[in-house]
């Protein structure tokens, strides 16, 4: 007997990048309740990939390109989840561009990650990507204007990585609903420069300094 009657209404898609600091298989199950699909977490048809070096490896993206042709058992979909997506080297992200690209018409893939950050472009433009943080966190960024107006806003921010975190959220969160090319490609530069900006604190660039960077780039 299968655990879903009905085929899912919403689903309209079936490669998906959920952005979450949720552990994986929690984040998975709400997920695909928003696509109309009830599965247990010990369902047979869901697969979370696990690595003993916790990324997955080429021989394990090899299994993964196998098990998501298998046909589901109990449900009507075979559901593939990759976790620490932006973690994922380049070599294996583009081995699964392809079956991202092109799945079996009865399977699911959902890569899960931190961020969107080191996520080749190729495979952001194979999936949709979704953001599912937790409900308190999404409200502060959904009420905070992740902009720099002027250089009192930039010296404000007290905590510039995670600015820049959730300033890339909202920057990706205004790329998915423009519709305009040239709005399009200015929230990409934008991406790039916010990414760049990272980047340079990670190498120990002065925080400030690099927000200003940021600031000029984006005026």
């Amino acid at each position: 007997m299968k655990t879903q009657d009905k085929k899912p209404k919403k689903k309209s898609f079936q490669s998906y990048l959920l952005i979450t600091h949720k552990p994986v298989q929690e984040a998975v199950c709400s997920f695909l309740k928003t696509l109309s699909i009830t599965m247990p977490q010990n369902s047979p048809d869901l697969t979370i990939t696990i690595s003993e070096k916790d990324l997955l490896s080429m021989e394990e993206a090899k299994e993964v390109r196998k098990l998501i042709f298998q046909k589901p058992i109990q449900s009507d979909y075979k559901i593939v989840a990759i976790p620490s997506a932006n973690k994922l080297s380049l070599v294996v992200q583009n081995s699964l561009l392809k079956i991202l690209e092109e799945p079996p018409k009865n399977a699911i893939i959902i890569l899960v990650g931190a961020s969107v950050e080191n996520v080749l472009p190729t495979i952001l433009s194979r999936v949709i990507t979704t953001f599912a943080e937790d409900e308190t966190e999404q409200k502060e960024i959904n009420s905070t204007s992740y902009t720099i107006n002027s250089l009192e806003d930039l010296a404000s921010i007290e905590e510039p990585k995670n600015w820049i975190d959730h300033y890339l959220i909202s920057q990706y969160e205004k790329l998915l609903k423009t519709q305009e090319q040239s709005t399009s490609i200015k929230i990409r530069n934008s991406i790039e420069f916010a990414q760049e900006t990272k980047r340079m604190i990670d190498a120990n660039v002065n925080p400030k300094f690099a927000l200003m960077s940021l600031w000029i780039k984006t005026r």
